[in-house]
């Protein structure tokens, strides 16, 4: 089984839209999301975590592997950090627009 990463229901929203869920409507900070083919429809919170169980059931609705979701997820994040000008470094976010940053503290890191 693999380790889920920690995202906020806006991210999930974000992530299920890229993969044909659209918004059917929300009430309070609960969005109802469907997908027309193959049909499935996912209620998503949103809250600033989503806890690991409602994550997995999510997910398991989807008809995804926690492993899709996650490249999924992944690839909406690191697009993300090429546009707020940010990069991984050695596991750890940097802001490439740093005074301080160079490229051969990139390249002897990775």
């Amino acid at each position: 089984m693999s380790k889920l990463t920690v995202i906020s229901g806006l991210d999930c929203v974000k992530a299920l839209k890229k993969i044909g869920f659209r918004n059917r409507r929300q009430k309070g900070r609960h969005v109802v999301m469907r997908r027309d083919d193959p049909y499935a429809l996912v209620v998503v919170p949103d809250h600033d975590t989503l806890a690991p169980g409602t994550l997995r059931k999510i997910i398991r609705d989807t008809g995804l592997t926690v492993d899709e979701f996650i490249a999924l997820v992944t690839a909406q994040a690191e697009k993300r950090s090429v546009i707020k000008g940010e990069m991984t470094v050695g596991g750890k976010w940097v802001d490439i627009r740093r005074a301080d940053f160079h490229v051969n503290e990139r390249l002897t890191s990775a």
